[in-house]
C-alpha cells in the first residue's frame, strides 16, 4: 500500500509540473501574440509562431524526471542534422541539478528506426545546459530519449516525442 502511494504522489506530481509547463507554454504563445499586435500594429501581416513551409522551424520539447526536467529546443526541425539544446533544471527553480552522463536518443519507430545514442556536451559557464548534434534523416514524430545520472545515483531515462518536419 505504501508503495502505491509513493507511486501515485510521484505521478501526480510529474501531472502537476506538466500541467503547469503547459499553461507557461501557453501564456508565452499568447504573450507573443499580444507583443507582436503591440509592436506590429493589428494590420501587420508578419506572422507569429509560423514559418513559411520551406523555412527551418525550431521544435521545442519537454521531459519530466522525478527531481528534475529537461527543455529540449531541436533546431532546426526538419529531417536532417539537427542541434538539441538541452536545459535541465530542478522542479522547485532552484537551479541545474547535479548530473553527469548525459545523452540523447533518437528514434523513429513508426519508420522502423532504432534509436541511436549520441553523448550531450555540457555548455561552458551555463550550469544545466548541454548541446548535442543528432541525425534525423526522415519526418516524423522522433522519440528523443534523455538520460541522466545523478550524483550517486543510477541513470533516468524519459522521452520526448518531437515533430520533425520534411527539407
Amino acid at each position: 500500500m505504501e508503495e502505491r502511494n509513493a507511486e501515485h504522489t510521484r505521478t501526480t506530481g510529474r501531472s502537476r509540473w506538466y500541467a503547469a509547463y503547459s499553461i507557461a507554454a501557453l501564456v508565452g504563445v499568447l504573450g507573443t501574440a499580444v507583443l507582436a499586435v503591440v509592436v506590429l500594429g493589428p494590420e501587420s501581416n508578419a506572422s507569429v509562431g509560423t514559418t513559411d513551409a520551406a523555412a527551418p522551424q525550431q521544435q521545442t520539447a519537454f521531459a519530466f524526471f522525478d527531481e528534475f526536467h529537461a527543455t529540449l529546443i531541436v533546431t532546426p526541425g526538419t529531417a536532417g542534422e539537427n542541434t538539441v539544446d538541452l536545459t535541465l533544471a530542478t522542479h522547485d527553480g532552484s537551479g541545474a541539478p547535479d548530473v553527469s552522463d548525459v545523452t540523447v536518443a533518437a528514434a523513429l519507430p513508426s519508420a522502423g528506426i532504432e534509436p541511436t545514442t549520441y553523448p550531450a556536451e555540457p555548455v561552458a559557464d551555463s550550469p544545466g545546459a548541454f548541446r548535442v548534434l543528432v541525425a534525423l534523416p526522415e519526418p516524423g514524430d522522433w522519440e528523443l530519449t534523455v538520460s541522466a545520472a545523478g550524483a550517486g545515483t543510477e541513470p533516468a531515462a524519459e522521452t520526448a516525442i518531437v515533430p520533425i518536419g520534411a527539407r
